[in-house]
């Protein structure tokens, strides 16, 4: 179900740090490509991670590391200041425009999720031919993966994202959660991912996974539609009491992972693409372009596979 096409659509995020006293590059979320087509030679593209990875730095700027191609060996590091990205006011979710020229001189190793592989506004897939039967619906109990930055061991010479498996155990409802920094709350509709999340995980593509199956030669083979289901934003902790020695009083507790993920449904990545400034901002970019025509294309992320 995954292959090394997924491991190609997200990049990490970095901050600087002080690490025993000296400043250091410390990798602390995850980003992915998105695609978006407006015409057949014309298309948009942005990096996309969860808004709180933007938001709760101190620093005013992050750092994106991207691998190159085998052939030319190791990553490349960017800048990407606070300002510069877009922000959905009511979902955790975070895009700056990412230039296709700019990959196809850096040889960048990487491939897009394009709009039209999000799961819909309905929590639908409703791409031909399966608009014909009202579309293939999300439920509770459905295969997920997602792709991201394993901040143990996030690799020295290249990035080296992990991929973790769940199913969905919730679908979408209102959840009050807590900012990655500090104690505010904020409230979001996401799904809850039967999936373990840890720090890293945050702004990874969740990608779902429906069966299906198709009559071949020689009998039956299952195969999976897949599609973007949505963002990681955070997970549950659970609170557990904790035992205190020497002259510590009163109660300590610490979290254990409750195993459930916080996933923000991709309709919220839609609506941010799609929203008046980022709309508008193309529209500038669109006149710079002047008499060039046509963009260089990323690979797209793959859209079925066999099991």
């Amino acid at each position: 179900m995954v292959d090394s096409n997924d491991l190609k659509a997200v990049a990490f995020i970095l901050e600087e740090r002080l690490v025993d006293g000296t400043k250091r590059k410390v990798p602390v979320g995850t980003a992915f490509f998105v695609e978006i087509v407006e015409t057949p030679d014309l298309s948009w593209y942005y990096l996309v991670t969860a808004r709180h990875i933007v938001e709760d730095p101190a620093s005013e700027v992050l750092y994106v590391r991207v691998n190159r191609k085998e052939d030319i060996g190791g990553f490349t590091e960017w800048t990407a200041k606070r300002q510069e990205w877009f922000i959905h006011q009511d979902a955790d979710v975070a895009a700056i425009p990412f230039d296709p020229w700019t990959q196809a001189e850096a040889g960048f190793d990487i491939i897009a999720w394009p709009t039209d592989r999000f799961v819909g506004a309905d929590y639908r897939w409703n791409a031909p031919p399966w608009d014909q039967m009202g579309g293939l619906p999300v439920s509770v109990g459905n295969e997920v993966f997602m792709v991201s930055l394993f901040v143990q061991h996030a690799g020295e010479e290249r990035n080296l994202p992990i991929a973790r498996f769940g199913h969905v155990a919730r679908m979408p409802t209102r959840l009050h959660i807590k900012r990655w920094r500090g104690s505010i709350d904020v409230e979001v509709t996401a799904y809850l991912v039967e999936c373990h999340s840890w720090g890293g995980h945050s702004g990874a593509p969740v990608a779902w996974l429906y069966p299906v199956t198709r009559s071949a030669p020689g009998g039956v083979i299952l195969g999976y539609v897949r599609a973007l289901l949505g963002l990681v934003s955070g997970h549950w902790d659970i609170p557990v009491p904790a035992e205190v020695t020497g002259d510590i009083l009163g109660k300590i507790e610490t979290g254990v992972n409750a195993g459930v993920a916080i996933v923000t449904p991709a309709e919220a990545v839609r609506e941010l693409l799609m929203s008046e400034d980022v709309a508008k901002d193309r529209e500038e970019r669109k006149k710079k372009l002047g008499a060039q025509k046509t963009t260089p294309k990323l690979d797209r992320a793959s859209e079925e596979g066999a099991s």
